[in-house]
């Protein structure tokens, strides 16, 4: 979502599609430039043709570098990051024990899904999973790439939330309350 608060102006764009991508966030940036331009009354500086090879020809693709994740360890036992945690804007999300390592704890919100590394401190890198999974490894035979970094909150030795950035680009985080009388499913 682009806003432009001054001009009462904001985009929205979703997409799907983008599985075979080299470039998945690219398209939705060049419609994005596109409708903004339009909107606010301007000539799109992106014509129909460059709409296409974006972000060509002002830059050329960047490649993603093939960097395996090591996890490290948390500051925290595993199962002190477990429970249910709430945001009034996203609804509620689940962490739990993995199923596929044992230094490894398990996402899901919604449809979506994945694995939680521990990056160290209270911090964990989420690699997505299920019908979501090629976000995290978009080019074959490439090591897979991390889709966000959560934040764990503590006060004392108590989980009490986490923040998740809204976006793949690390924006603005929301924030989950972890709800205190949520029946753990270990």
């Amino acid at each position: 979502m682009w806003l432009v608060p001054e001009r009462n102006v904001g985009v929205f764009i979703a997409t799907n599609g983008q599985k075979h991508s080299d470039m998945p966030v690219a398209t939705m940036q060049a419609l994005a430039y596109y409708a903004t331009d339009l909107l606010l009354g301007l000539e799109p500086w992106i014509n129909k043709t460059a709409l296409c090879t974006f972000p060509s020809p002002w830059a050329e693709p960047l490649e993603f570098p093939d960097v395996q994740f090591s996890p490290k360890t948390s500051d925290f036992a595993l199962t002190d990051y477990h429970g249910t945690y709430s945001s009034p804007l996203l609804g509620v999300l689940h962490i739990r024990k993995s199923d596929t390592g044992a230094n490894s704890l398990s996402f899901s919100m919604a449809d979506v899904k994945g694995e939680l590394l521990p990056e160290g401190g209270n911090v964990f890198r989420l690699f997505l999973s299920g019908r979501h999974r090629y976000m995290t490894s978009p080019k074959e035979g490439k090591h897979p790439i991390p889709f966000a970094r959560l934040f764990f909150e503590f006060k004392g030795p108590e989980c009490v939330g986490v923040k998740v950035p809204d976006s793949i680009f690390g924006g603005a985080p929301v924030d989950f309350t972890k709800i205190p009388d949520a029946k753990e499913e270990l």
